[in-house]
């Protein structure tokens, strides 16, 4: 089935609706093939659409858009009964892998077989998917005859047995799902459009550039047959749902804006997290508006299609870029954390660790009060308000956690057992700018930054500064104490001729002392 919004609109004379999508662009309404990814679509099938056909095995199917569908009982045939026609075949050779976009199926209920409906639910297929319409109210979204089928024949995607489906469970990615409301709701928004990736239907904020509304596959449909409680399942307790919440794990978004190249995004936990460039900076990816991602995938105020940060276990497999090298994290309160000591394979959502070190739709540090454990350490240990408004990770027993908790690597908890202060004074160097130092700091206690005091030959100079500079590279041995405890300092001053000892002292917060970090650098005046 080939969508001419063009010659719809004529042949309705919905002149509202005809000017809308002109404002939106031509582009968008690209006549494409029903299913771009379908095997094979029929260039003319051998049974009309409501025909039913029969093998030699007796199994019964209905011809519905152009596909296959079978038929657990003989209900639909029996109300068919005397004008449809049944075709005796050998195979199902020459028909398409799944029904045309728009195609409606209305499918019968068995008492037998489950729970029934006041009436016979109806379905509106879109890239190959049955999406529950709970209303024909609006423009096109019933405007051709159900097909009626059998509540099994949705349940069980058009097939007798796994592996023969010729329905999806979700739309194929890129499908352009048109969302209606009834004409007679003055308080809600008559069209809204959604782009289906890996599962879920994202809100399109815009068509701007045109490319991000082209589409392999487009169907008008109820507008709240999208809401989070529906996602295209029919009332009935436990109906397999059509549209994901959140796209699946690895999902590629391409998202466009002013700049010339999209900017990348691959779903992790629910969450779209940026790659940054390299050799991971392909060019494929779902188009989509950069005002998608920024709205979580969601019109203002509705529901979101996309988190703010990965759900806790989420596990990233980081690849560096430059050097190819490989580390695992784990998601514990919207942080990155170490990963357990193995990980299996597959194991984990690719992404880039650029995208570890600038925390795109991440916590630097997990949200309070996140648990985690580690998998050889009995020891469970809860962020918390520790010392009035500053956080530490603090042990409680493990009655007192229950099942909200992340398994992290034992290794992510060895700093939880000290009082003093830990770091590394990693570079000091004297010109005639004066003294240059960098290096880490922090207390184990809590995970807010902590003061240091530089000292040459013994000599406190200055005050005392903070230690909150970001550390992306120190992440990997500090990850619980989230990553913004660098000092990067510049320090006006004259030294006499000769060698000078220059070292820094983290200032303890709490129980502990002061303590002077490794190593000590000389600098020569």
């Amino acid at each position: 089935m080939v969508v001419d919004v063009g010659r719809a609109c004529r042949a309705q004379l919905l002149a509202v609706l005809c000017t809308v999508l002109a404002i939106v662009g031509s582009s968008f309404f690209v006549a494409t093939p029903s299913h771009a990814e379908a095997k094979g679509n029929a260039t003319s099938q051998p049974v009309p659409d409501g025909d039913f056909v029969i093998l030699p095995n007796k199994d019964l199917y209905r011809i519905a858009g152009g596909a296959p569908l079978y038929l657990k009982t003989y209900d639909s045939w029996q109300k068919c009964k005397p004008t449809c026609k049944i075709h005796q075949l050998n195979d199902l050779g020459g028909f398409n892998n799944y029904p045309a976009d728009g195609t409606i199926l209305r499918a019968l209920q068995n008492q037998s077989t489950g729970p029934v409906l006041d009436r016979p639910p109806l379905y509106k297929v879109a890239g190959g998917a049955p999406i529950y319409l709970t209303t024909c109210a609006g423009p096109f979204v019933c405007d051709v005859d159900a097909v009626i089928v059998d509540q099994f024949t949705i349940d069980n995607l058009g097939a007798k047995t796994a592996g023969w489906e010729t329905l999806r469970q979700y739309p194929a990615d890129n499908t352009v799902l048109w969302g209606v409301y009834p004409n007679d709701d003055p308080t809600r928004s008559k069209d809204r459009l959604d782009k289906t990736a890996g599962g879920a239907a994202l809100w399109l904020s815009s068509c701007t550039p045109s490319l991000v509304c082209d589409h392999s596959a487009f169907a008008f449909i109820s507008q709240d047959s999208l809401r989070w409680d529906i996602l295209g399942a029919d009332p009935r307790p436990g109906a397999p749902r059509h549209l994901r919440r959140y796209p699946a794990d690895g999902t590629k978004l391409a998202a466009y804006s002013w700049l010339p190249l999209p900017e990348k995004y691959t779903v992790a936990g629910g969450a779209p997290l940026h790659i940054p460039c390299g050799h991971l900076c392909v060019r494929s990816g779902i188009p989509v508006p950069q005002g998608t991602i920024d709205a979580l995938g969601g019109p203002p105020n509705d529901s979101k299609r996309l988190l703010p940060w990965p759900d806790d276990g989420t596990v990233l497999k980081a690849i560096d870029a430059n050097t190819g090298g490989i580390r695992f994290w784990i998601i514990a309160g919207g942080a990155p954390l170490w990963p357990l000591g193995t990980c299996g394979i597959p194991c984990g959502t690719v992404v880039s660790q650029g995208t570890i070190d600038e925390l795109d739709h991440m916590q630097d540090i997990a949200r309070w009060p996140t648990v985690i454990y580690g998998g050889f350490n009995p020891d469970y240990y809860r962020l918390v308000a520790k010392y009035g408004a500053e956080r530490g990770w603090l042990q409680v027993p493990q009655s007192t956690v229950g099942s909200v908790k992340t398994e992290v690597g034992s290794d992510a908890l060895q700093l939880f057992s000290k009082t003093d202060p830990v770091g590394k004074l990693s570079l000091a160097t004297y010109t005639s700018g004066g003294l240059h130092v960098r290096g880490w700091a922090l207390d184990p206690e809590i995970v807010e930054p902590i003061n240091v005091s530089v000292r040459v030959d013994g000599v406190p100079q200055g005050g005392q500064r903070l230690a909150n500079k970001n550390r992306p590279d120190i992440r990997w041995e500090i990850s619980p104490y989230g990553q913004f405890h660098g000092f990067d300092e510049q320090i006006a001053l004259t030294l006499a001729s000769g060698p000078h000892n220059v070292c820094v002292v983290a200032i303890d917060v709490h129980v502990g002392k002061n303590v002077q970090l490794p190593t000590c650098k000389t600098v020569t005046g």
